[in-house]
Parts: structure tokens; C-alpha cells; sequence
């Protein structure tokens, strides 16, 4: 994806407080809120804030922030894996959350032994 696509992705999402790092993914300096959505459309890197991307039809959580300073809202969705996910399960709010954390750290166990 080029930085003119972000560019107009973020646009149509209303963020107006970011940056894109020279790999393409985006610094966001505020609250992002993504609804009705399948897919995260871009890869986040930093939020400043919560990311909301509840009330959706996201099966994992690719692309992601790496790094918030709020909570990640992931709730009523059809979440299969929290692949894409790399932060603090804390900040994390999910339904089935315990089942889904248990094997994301299964899969990054296995990952890590192989």
C-alpha cells in the first residue's frame, strides 16, 4: 500500500493527527474508531488513545497497534484469533477474551519451539 492510499483511508475515517513511518504503518495522536468494518484497513503502529473496533466482522487483529495509550475495543465481533495482536492483554477487550489469549499464547509457544 503507498502513502497516498493511507493517506486516503484515513481521510474517509475522519483521523486527522497521525503520521506514516517510513514502513508504511501510521502513528495515530488521537482516538481511532473503526465500525462495520471487515479487515483493519491499515496497519496501526501507535494509537494515542483507544482504538475502538468493536461492533464489527473482524475474525483476528492484523494490523493492529503495536502500542496504545488506551484500550483496545475489540468487542461484538467474530474474532477466531487475536493474530495481529501484540500488546498488553490487559488493554485488550474482547468477548471470549480468556479462550482466545490462551491460544494466542499456544500458537506463540509452538511458533517459538519450531
Amino acid at each position: 500500500m503507498t502513502k497516498e492510499e493511507i493517506h486516503n483511508i484515513l481521510f474517509k475515517l475522519g483521523i486527522k493527527k497521525y503520521s506514516i513511518t517510513k514502513n508504511n504503518t501510521v502513528n495515530v495522536y488521537q482516538d481511532v474508531v473503526l465500525i462495520n468494518i471487515d479487515k483493519i484497513p491499515v496497519n496501526f503502529n501507535y494509537v494515542g488513545g483507544n482504538f475502538y473496533c468493536r461492533l464489527s466482522k473482524l475474525t483476528n487483529l492484523i494490523g493492529c497497534p503495536k502500542q496504545t495509550t488506551g484500550y483496545i475495543y475489540a468487542s461484538n465481533n467474530t474474532l477466531e484469533s487475536l493474530d495481529g495482536y501484540e500488546g498488553d492483554y490487559n488493554n485488550l477487550i474482547c468477548d471470549n477474551k480468556d479462550k482466545l489469549v490462551r491460544k494466542h499464547k499456544l500458537k506463540k509457544f509452538l511458533n517459538d519451539i519450531i
